[in-house]
């Protein structure tokens, strides 16, 4: 069977180190795990230069089903989704992420990224409890690269960080919360 031009230029693309347009030409021809598994991998990278608008389209060119099958690419579109404030997208995703989790199926990485995501929803939801739920279970370890998430999560929501960060203070014993506000 002859191989479509479209996924032979996103191979040849892929080779050549030009990821968007191997992705592009991959969606293209057709050729959805493929495409799939090239997000995947340059999913994360794109996510720490949010560049959401990519994101979504790109995971909005595939099935449900293949998202469901790589996780690094399933929590950029629900950061995608948190961006554009689709909050029962959100909701759903977070669900699905959580399932995940209880079985053991993300890596350190993706787990730091979805306990972000997690502040920075309930952060943007006005879920004050649930905003205090996770910064506890994360200062509670003690370890300093929580406080850089619960920072991350504060960032990423910032004028609705201000709402709950005296709860947050006062109910942790906090001397102060920098909420960093460019």
């Amino acid at each position: 069977q002859v191989e479509p031009l479209q996924v032979k230029a996103s191979k040849w693309f892929k080779e050549n180190n030009r990821t968007r347009l191997a992705i592009e030409h991959a969606i293209a021809g057709n050729a959805n795990e493929l495409a799939a598994q090239m997000m995947d991998d340059f999913a994360l990278p794109m996510l720490r230069k949010a560049q959401f608008n990519t994101l979504a389209d790109w995971t909005n060119s595939i099935s449900s089903e293949l998202l469901n099958q790589h996780i690094n690419l399933y929590l950029a579109k629900t950061w995608a989704d948190l961006f554009y404030k689709r909050t029962l997208l959100v909701e759903k995703d977070i669900s699905q992420i959580s399932e995940w989790q209880k079985a053991n199926k993300l890596t350190k990485e993706q787990q730091r990224i979805f306990t972000s995501l997690k502040i920075s929803f309930s952060i943007m939801s006005d879920n004050n409890d649930e905003t205090l739920n996770v910064v506890q279970a994360l200062l509670a370890d003690n370890q300093p690269s929580n406080h850089s998430l619960v920072r991350i999560g504060f960032y990423n929501s910032k004028d609705d960080a201000r709402k709950i960060s005296f709860k947050i203070k006062a109910e942790l014993n906090l001397d102060t919360i920098v909420i960093k506000n460019d």
